[in-house]
């Protein structure tokens, strides 16, 4: 049987108008609590919602079907992340506080549901999450930054370049081994070198 745990379900709708009538639709499951909701950018709005597995799956279903009411391709892109790791949403509302430590890798995702599906797997691999920007980057989706020692941060890159690839998405993972203290201190929000 599948599990009905903790889940946080990520919309991108292409139309800011019609992300608030999927968010309408997504929010009416019982026990689904909406995280964030707004525009991202001016063809893009983004949903957050965190529940039940269960409730977001329905939830999932809904919002796929007002969507493809209107157009197939205005769902720009949606999942579904059961047992979210605790640090996820922290970071994505800046309000981790971590030091960059001996590597620092940076994903930059065509979308925040990529960065945060990618950043989930990073943090299971034993990474810690200096901050994550949905809504930003060179492909428009999100950044995150993450830290620690060399060896993990080595594979878990390459992890990382393989869930974008496998997702079909579109995005950059670089790793950066022993930065300069002046470097280190531009990501530190906790003032440590």
């Amino acid at each position: 049987m599948p599990s009905d745990g903790p889940a946080l379900a990520v919309f991108e709708i292409g139309s800011v108008a019609l992300g608030y009538q999927a968010l309408a639709a997504a929010s009416r499951h019982p026990g689904a609590t909406i995280v964030e909701a707004a525009p991202v950018r001016a063809d893009r709005f983004l949903i957050l919602i965190q529940g039940p597995t269960s409730a977001l799956r329905a939830a999932q279903a809904d919002v796929r079907r007002l969507c493809e009411t209107f157009a197939a391709d205005l769902l720009e892109d949606l999942d579904l992340i059961e047992d979210p790791d605790e640090r996820l949403l922290p970071a994505l509302f800046s309000l981790s506080q971590r030091s960059v430590g001996e590597s620092l890798l940076v994903v930059d995702a065509d979308s925040t549901s990529g960065l945060l599906v990618v950043s989930q797997a990073l943090l299971q691999n034993g990474l810690e999450v200096i901050e994550l920007k949905g809504g930003r980057g060179a492909f428009g989706g999100g950044v995150g930054f993450f830290t620690g020692p060399a060896a993990i941060t080595a594979s878990a890159a390459e992890d990382a370049r393989t869930r974008l690839k496998q997702a079909v998405r579109a995005g950059r993972v670089e790793v950066i081994d022993g930065a300069p203290a002046s470097f280190r201190a531009f990501f530190n929000l906790d003032g440590e070198v």
